[in-house]
């Protein structure tokens, strides 16, 4: 069970270091210490699926999923492992991995619809949102805009662990948006961190942001990513929450390390954070439906698609500061820049990177947490390059 004494661990953003002068250069390595996890060319999709599985043993997790994106095309996934540790249930290329703080982005991809609607804008602030919390909100988030909220701008705390609401928000039955607009007034009173301005990751600001989207629409954030964002995508295999039912291994199973194993815990509200938390980090996808989300950022980044303005994709992809935009890290490569994030929830751990100049995709989830899982799949996203360079060389 995540316990409020670890949830400050809960959301370390991963932004994956990965050399992209790989995917032309061919020289990048993926070790652990001096031994090579798998050999240093991987020419072949059986060398591909060979090598995520000795990843996977390598680091003794429950289940490993990767999969290449190029030209909205999957060029491969692939799953292997145990839905839930210590059954036969293995996963498959069709099951559902939990985002973690993955999600930012669509919460930002779903903001910017919004704006585009004409219900918000960028530059709408706290207080025009919420006038009847004004008398209770401190003075430094009064006029804080959606935009810095979703950049980690905002001067809040990281996390919601000092606010009364967080302890037994488990079993809270609340109507969600009602939950979220609590959380958001009790946030709005607690001492900034840092100054407004100074980058500092946080997720209260993408919860206040979720708040927000629903104040001006009436919707709640969950009915908002369904209709704006899962519907038009065509992303079907797309919820919130652990995947999956309780009481029954359809899905994989998030997962905690005891000891040199793990413990499975099933799909319910003690198998992940409490529900507010939604927009920063609570969506849940199949390989397939991230593909089509990824795509959609590829191709709209390349003037394609028009599921969102080229206005607006830029704001959603350039840099404010401490090279991070709204719900990417941004890098550089040979190729042009690159977006990229990490997630957990502590019992899941996800990646990916986006290469627009390549209309590129690379995906690694996992079914656990902690240093573990994020080392694993950091070196899938490095075999993954390793493939894809190998794929791509001149006959």
């Amino acid at each position: 069970m995540i316990t409020p004494q670890t949830f400050n661990h809960v959301f370390r953003d991963v932004i994956i270091v990965i050399a992209f002068t790989a995917i032309v250069s061919c020289n990048s390595e993926n070790k652990v210490g001096s031994a090579p996890i798998v050999e240093s060319s991987i020419a072949t999709i059986s060398d591909l699926q060979t090598s995520i599985e000795a990843i996977r043993k390598h680091h003794n997790l429950p289940a490993l999923a990767a999969m290449i994106l190029v030209d909205g095309e999957i060029v491969e996934n692939i799953a292997t492992g145990l839905r839930a540790w210590g059954t036969s249930e293995m996963v498959t290329i069709n099951d559902r991995w939990h985002l973690g703080s993955v999600t930012k982005a669509m919460t930002a991809t779903l903001a910017a619809r919004i704006v585009e609607r004409g219900d918000i804008n960028w530059d709408t602030t706290i207080v025009d949102v919420f006038p009847d919390m004004q008398a209770n909100i401190r003075d430094e988030y009064k006029t804080v805009r959606l935009e810095e909220l979703l950049t980690h701008l905002s001067g809040l705390p990281r996390d919601p662990d000092d606010i009364s609401s967080f302890s037994g928000s488990r079993e809270n039955h609340q109507a969600i948006d009602k939950q979220r607009r609590q959380w958001t007034a009790e946030l709005l009173v607690l001492a900034p961190t840092t100054e407004r301005g100074t980058y500092l990751y946080s997720n209260n600001g993408y919860v206040i942001a979720g708040a927000m989207l629903e104040e001006v629409t009436g919707m709640t954030w969950e009915e908002l990513m369904i209709i704006e964002v899962f519907i038009p995508l065509g992303m079907n295999d797309s919820g919130f929450g652990p995947p999956g039912s309780p009481g029954i291994i359809d899905q994989p199973w998030g997962h905690q390390q005891v000891g040199n194993g793990w413990l499975a815990l099933e799909a319910g509200s003690k198998a992940d954070l409490p529900i507010p938390m939604g927009p920063a980090a609570l969506v849940h996808t199949s390989l397939a439906d991230y593909a089509k989300y990824a795509t959609m950022h590829l191709r709209s980044t390349n003037g394609e698609g028009g599921f969102l303005s080229q206005e607006s994709i830029a704001k959603l992809h350039t840099p404010v500061t401490n090279n991070y935009a709204m719900g990417w890290g941004v890098g550089t490569s040979d190729v042009g820049f690159t977006l990229q994030h990490g997630g957990t929830n502590l019992l899941w751990f996800s990646e990916v990177i986006l290469v627009p100049g390549l209309n590129l995709a690379l995906v690694s989830f996992t079914n656990a947490g902690g240093d573990i899982a994020a080392k694993a799949t950091s070196e899938t996203l490095n075999v993954l390059t390793k493939f894809f360079n190998t794929s791509n060389q001149p006959k």
